[in-house]
């Protein structure tokens, strides 16, 4: 009996013993954890590291911004990106987007920055969210500069043909010969019906009157239809030059000879 009572208080002073080394601190994983990586073992959230750019392509007054996702997400699913050239921010989308590039199609991660200033360089970062927030920017790209390209830049005249003919002589362009089609006046500018012109032109041509203020026919002091300026003593008010429409292209009137007649009804 007495060898029963020593065991027992053996035991009882090592449990006591143990209850009190550990007894002021909170069961792993309890819902007191702070986010450190103690005693706890819960680790929070954190921002995503930085994604990986890519490449740069420049287009008009636009960058395609291309990367691949961050290395970690922060321990939270990332929801979307954010691409800044310059000062210019744009969204994109948590998931790969198939885009159309100048050159060829682009199939990885990637953000489109529009608005952009054509012939200045740009250096471009991406930074990824998720729901703690941004992460750190990714570095800064290859510097690109944003250009007009010639589709862009200058349309093209049709040629102003509006006739059509068999092998001898002009027939209406409506009952050709199946022998005779394909011609010049069924296609383009001048074939199309519903054109819409900010000035006047024939067939698919669309010119404006400019005076010497440089005003077009019709705003501000440039009359409707403006006369040609007067050599030997021009006024603001004259028609000095002439804005293609389609082109952009605006050239002087050098001469009277040439009337606003032929170059709105004259082939």
């Amino acid at each position: 009996m007495k060898t029963i009572k020593i065991l027992l208080a053996i035991f009882f002073s090592i449990l006591v013993a143990a209850c009190s080394d550990g007894g002021s601190e909170a069961p792993t994983g309890s819902i007191g954890s702070t986010g450190s990586t103690g005693s706890t073992g819960f680790i929070a959230p954190g921002a995503p590291s930085a994604p990986t750019i890519v490449a740069a392509t420049a287009g008009n007054e636009r960058i395609v911004v291309e990367f691949t996702a961050p290395a970690s997400n922060g321990g939270s699913a990332i929801t979307s990106y954010t691409a800044t050239c310059g000062a210019v921010s744009a969204p994109g989308a948590a998931s790969p987007v198939m885009f159309t590039g100048l050159n060829n199609v682009v199939t990885d991660l990637n953000v489109m920055v529009t608005g952009l200033d054509n012939r200045t360089p740009y250096t471009c970062t991406v930074t990824a969210t998720n729901a703690v927030g941004p992460g750190a920017a990714s570095a800064v790209s290859n510097s690109v500069t944003p250009m007009a390209t010639i589709a862009t830049k200058t349309k093209i005249n049709d040629t102003g043909q509006t006739r059509c003919y068999n092998d001898t002589v002009e027939v209406d362009c409506a009952t050709l010969a199946a022998t005779h089609l394909r011609q010049d006046a069924l296609f383009g500018r001048d074939a199309d019906a519903a054109l819409i012109k900010v000035g006047a032109g024939a067939a698919g041509f669309d010119f404006t009157k400019v005076c010497m203020s440089g005003e077009l026919a019709g705003v501000g002091a440039c009359a409707a239809s403006p006369l040609a300026a007067n050599a030997a003593d021009p006024a603001l008010t004259d028609w000095a030059c002439t804005k293609d429409n389609n082109t952009g292209l605006t050239w002087s009137l050098e001469t009277q000879v040439a009337v606003w007649a032929e170059a709105t009804t004259c082939l």
